[in-house]
């Protein structure tokens, strides 16, 4: 006897795995990529590096040392993009 195979619907395809971060690195017409600077964070965010380094230096934004540079994975961004809260009106 034969058994009757019934096909499974394919599972959805995945969302981006930076759902924050990714339509914002398109935006800026920057790729995703392991790590990113604290010139391109600053780009990213349209911020000044020396803002980069204030929210680094505050424990906003994670970075990683790498031989004499900061530098910031993916997970860093998307993070600081998701627990960040944007001032409102009367704070700026």
């Amino acid at each position: 006897m034969a058994l009757l195979h019934i096909p499974k619907n394919p599972p959805p395809p995945p969302g981006p795995k930076y759902p924050l971060l990714e339509p914002l690195l398109r935006l800026q017409g920057l790729p995703l990529k392991a790590s990113y600077t604290v010139g391109e964070a600053a780009q990213l965010f349209g911020v000044s590096r020396r803002t980069i380094n204030v929210w680094v230096k505050k424990g906003k934004l994670p970075s990683h040392v790498l031989p004499g540079y900061g530098r910031f994975t993916p997970e860093d961004l998307e993070e600081f993009l998701r627990t960040s809260k944007r001032p409102k009106r009367e704070e700026i």
